[in-house]
């Protein structure tokens, strides 16, 4: 079942329960993106997600020396990073509209 409801910005993996949160978003059909508050978290938030329609998982990154490492990883301005998650958020709904 598909809800039509999306959510941009959720931190499944700090839920009681990472697996069935993300099963509940996948049963619900909940567009949901999973955003790891450290780097350290991408591997267990990416393998979780991987295998589903409905949730995908990003890369975050909350203290400011880890936001400018992750620009510099993905050749762009730090300035330029909100510009660039909107244009991939695009494309990942448009596989699916």
């Amino acid at each position: 079942m598909r809800s039509g409801l999306v959510d941009f910005h959720c931190h499944l993996d700090l839920y009681p329960d990472h697996a069935a949160a993300v099963e509940r978003c996948q049963r619900d059909g909940v567009f949901t993106l999973t955003v790891t508050t450290t780097p350290k978290a991408w591997p267990r938030n990416n393998e979780r997600s991987s295998d589903t329609r409905y949730v995908r998982a990003a890369l975050g990154a909350e203290q400011p020396h880890e936001k400018a490492q992750l620009a510099h990883m993905h050749g762009v301005r730090p300035t330029e990073m909100s510009a660039t998650i909107i244009r991939n958020l695009k494309a990942l709904l448009s596989e699916y509209t």
